[in-house]
């Protein structure tokens, strides 16, 4: 892996790293040049086992406006948004612990994920929003997971449409 992958808005994407690689990841992560080029938004999926815990979370992790409502539509508008955070390359979604996110409410993990892909493609390919048009900008979601629950994963994701993602093997 290297820290390119994180700066180019056409290599964005999902990226499942399994938890034996995590350490690696993290000192990787903490590099002083991602916190020069990067937004890095660190999330803990075992705060998030349902939609409300979640909301609540991704609430304080991600700053989001007094706007925001508990509800997937919502999250949606403002993953795409974001404008609240200093400018730099790109956004670094990590979440930890992905094999716990939505474990109460499996059902509603597609949509999530839906959501994340969403806001992959959008940033990537650009937006042009009334008078505040904004290039193509970085984002990609880091899932850090039990390598067993790699496999459903991968599985969602093919099942949405154009996502792309990467299993990390090495770091």
């Amino acid at each position: 892996m290297t820290l390119l992958e994180f700066f180019s808005p056409p290599s964005s994407r999902f990226h499942m790293i399994p938890k034996e690689f995590s350490a690696e990841f993290d000192s990787l992560l903490h590099a002083k040049e991602w916190q020069k080029e990067l937004n890095v938004i660190e999330m803990d999926a075992s705060r998030c086992i349902n939609k409300r815990s979640l909301f609540n979370e991704w609430k304080t992790q991600l700053e989001l406006p007094f706007y925001f409502s508990d509800n997937w539509d919502s999250l949606d508008e403002c993953i795409n948004d974001l404008s609240w955070f200093p400018e730099k390359k790109g956004f670094l979604l990590v979440i930890r612990n992905s094999e716990d996110l939505l474990k109460e409410q499996e059902e509603d993990l597609s949509v999530c994920l839906e959501i994340l892909n969403d806001a992959i493609q959008e940033w990537k390919s650009g937006r042009a929003y009334d008078d505040f048009p904004d290039p193509p900008t970085a984002f990609n979601v880091v899932l850090i997971c039990e390598k067993d629950f790699m496999e459903g994963l991968t599985e969602k994701l093919l099942n949405i449409e154009e996502s792309e993602f990467h299993i990390v093997t090495n770091v």
